[in-house]
């Protein structure tokens, strides 16, 4: 409650530390606004036969976007877009934390675990019924949680993959850029 009366009617905005993106974070809200979402989540597209896919919770929609299955990190996922784990909330979610029965479906759902937005809170969204719709992010992301990501991220950033985070200088093999 005390959550929700500093927030008012805004929305929020979650973005998991481990993320790199160079998405427009207005056409993200606005994306979110025409749908009328309780929950936009930012998905990526990967290819099918990606090993890391298993490692990401994986996102299903129908052609206008709405999310029909969120699986959380399972070994055989059924679809190729990965949840960024870059999300925004509509002030009205604050009326299902409050609900009963949806608090019964978390506890039910998380048993004796921490909660997790992935593996407990969205999957419940989902299930609902309830407004949830995918972005899908056209440029590039990077999940930097992990030592392997992070060097290839550093690798990409290097090579101008992310142009808005190019270095002041830096030096390449033969090639240089000021």
């Amino acid at each position: 409650d005390e959550y929700r009366d500093m927030m008012g009617k805004r929305d929020v905005l979650l973005v998991n530390s481990d993320n790199l993106s160079n998405m427009s974070l207005d056409q993200f809200y606005e994306v979110h606004h025409e749908k009328n979402a309780l929950l936009t989540m930012a998905v990526k597209a990967f290819n099918i036969n990606d090993p890391r896919l298993e490692n990401f919770g994986t996102v299903t929609f129908d052609k206008d976007k709405r999310v029909t299955k969120f699986e959380e990190k399972t070994k055989n996922p059924n679809s190729r877009y990965v949840n960024t784990a870059i999300c925004i909330f509509s002030p009205s979610i604050h009326d299902h934390l409050r609900s009963d029965e949806f608090r019964r479906s978390l506890d039910d759902r998380r048993g004796d675990d921490k909660l997790d937005m992935g593996g407990h809170f969205i999957p419940i969204l989902v299930d609902s019924g309830l407004p949830v719709f995918a972005y899908v992010l056209e440029g590039p992301w990077a999940d930097i949680g992990t030592f392997d990501s992070f060097q290839e991220t550093t690798h990409d950033i290097l090579h101008g993959e992310y142009p808005n985070l190019g270095p002041g200088g830096y030096h390449i093999g033969d090639q240089s850029s000021v």
